[in-house]
């Protein structure tokens, strides 16, 4: 085990109770005691009974619940008038109300059943971590402050931490940033505009390294925004808000007509000196009619079903909607201003246009001439390594690999010659694979012509002009 490390290292490490050997096994127990798992902490989902309690508290839902209760008042004042009750229009308006409720509750259930399944993934991740001198392969969970983890190409950083050891170290941070360009990684302690911290859900695309873990769980910066975007905002939508507002003028129009019909009865009962207790049932009852009939029971049914409708539709473009009202406030967005590049696009890059000289070269040279690796990851064969050269692999991913290649040296990308390049035996026949800066390449093709490079020239000037 190296033990080279600076001054500023060593005392680092001893801060965390940690030493250039990694943690010591006996100090474990009372590690997770203090710091817990590291993982990040779900806050409980909705019950049932909550689904349904925010069901039901919806503008035109409410209006209903309130429309049952009076149907039941007047079922209620005609028996005890001896006449006929209408129970009919009352289990009509239940139903309505059950309908709209279920839709939702089992809509937005659904729907979070799918956000678990995605939170679900990769959760059983084992990293490589230095413990008294040993390297061991740990679950992500049981690391802590103090471990020293070992990076390779591919690996998903497990938690926050400070790089301790470096070659070539360059990590994709597009998870938090939405940056689509690797940041290469210093090692510790600060200098100025020099990058030495790692964090929690990112991926190494080239290098190697080791880092020690300063933040685990909920402390680290994944951690902290993962648990900002569980947090349910009850904040109503414009229909929402739409359909609060038709609630209460459709409550005050009817109400106001039932007031006023009550009164004119009443004083008609008074005119012809009929005022009796039955009397003025007979006209509070005829009120409570009036205002049950101004109210449209089947609005919320139709709402709740077209939304579900909507909520299903954009499933199958693989977008996960939590709330069945949010299908309507996207439908509203006019706009949307982003200043990142990874937020609302793929954060990848794609090969959308060629020029190729010679077809089976640049093949070769794309397959052959990288630094990336394939990886199984969540049951996919998926590139890891440089942005720039995974859209390139995946461009010539339809080409077959020839079986008759072996590749003899590498030389790795150096930034005073601005190329890297790969030796490789087809046959009995030796190749020098070659890729960098247009002008180094342009130098190296030796069977073009002064006018063919000035072309090729241009051609790039003019893409490079395209860049946005």
């Amino acid at each position: 085990m190296d033990s080279t490390f600076s001054k500023e290292i060593n005392e680092l490490l001893k801060n965390l109770d940690s030493s250039s050997q990694g943690l010591s096994l006996s100090i474990l127990e009372s590690k997770e005691n203090k710091f817990g798992k590291n993982i990040i902490t779900k806050i409980p989902e909705k019950t049932f009974l909550r689904r349904v309690l925010v069901a039901l508290s919806e503008p035109m839902v409410k209006i209903l619940v309130f429309a049952i209760f009076l149907t039941i008042i007047i079922n209620f004042l005609k028996i005890s008038k001896g006449e006929k009750s209408d129970w009919p229009e009352t289990i009509g308006i239940t139903l309505s109300v059950i309908l709209a409720t279920s839709i939702t509750v089992l809509m937005e259930m659904k729907s979070q059943k799918s956000f678990n399944l995605l939170k679900e993934i990769g959760e059983k991740i084992f990293v490589k971590t230095i413990r008294e001198g040993k390297i061991l392969e740990v679950a992500k969970e049981n690391i802590y402050p103090g471990d020293i983890i070992i990076l390779s190409i591919g690996d998903k950083v497990p938690a926050d931490g400070i790089v301790i050891e470096s070659f070539n170290l360059e990590v994709d941070e597009g998870i938090l940033t939405g940056e689509s360009f690797s940041v290469k990684k210093h090692v510790f302690p600060l200098e100025p505009n020099i990058n030495f911290r790692i964090f929690s859900g990112t991926y190494i695309v080239d290098g190697t390294g080791k880092f020690v873990i300063t933040k685990t769980g909920d402390n680290t910066e994944f951690g902290k925004i993962s648990k900002s975007v569980q947090k349910n905002y009850e904040i109503l939508t414009p229909l929402q808000q739409e359909l609060g507002i038709l609630g209460k003028k459709i409550a005050l129009i009817g109400i106001s007509i039932a007031i006023i019909v009550f009164l004119l009865k009443i004083f008609n009962f008074s005119v012809h000196q009929k005022i009796s207790l039955e009397n003025i049932i007979e006209a509070l009852t005829l009120s409570i009619v009036l205002i049950v009939s101004t109210i449209p029971e089947g609005l919320s049914t139709m709402v709740a079903t077209t939304l579900a409708l909507s909520m299903i539709k954009l499933s199958k473009e693989n977008a996960l909607i939590k709330k069945l009202t949010s299908c309507e406030a996207i439908g509203s967005i006019d706009l949307i201003c982003s200043d990142k590049t990874g937020t609302i696009t793929q954060n990848k890059m794609i090969v959308t246009e060629s020029l190729i000289i010679n077809d089976h070269f640049i093949f070769l040279n794309i397959k052959f001439n990288n630094n990336s690796f394939l990886k199984e990851e969540n049951g996919v064969q998926k590139y890891f390594g440089n942005p720039t050269e995974i859209a390139l692999l995946n461009y010539a991913s339809s080409r077959e690999t020839p079986k008759n290649i072996s590749i003899l040296h590498k030389y790795p990308f150096s930034s005073e010659k601005k190329k890297m390049g790969t030796i490789i035996q087809v046959d009995n026949v030796y190749i020098y694979l070659i890729k960098g800066a247009s002008e180094i390449i342009l130098e190296n093709l030796h069977d073009l012509n002064n006018e063919e490079k000035k072309v090729i020239e241009e051609k790039i000037q003019i893409c490079q002009k395209q860049a946005k």
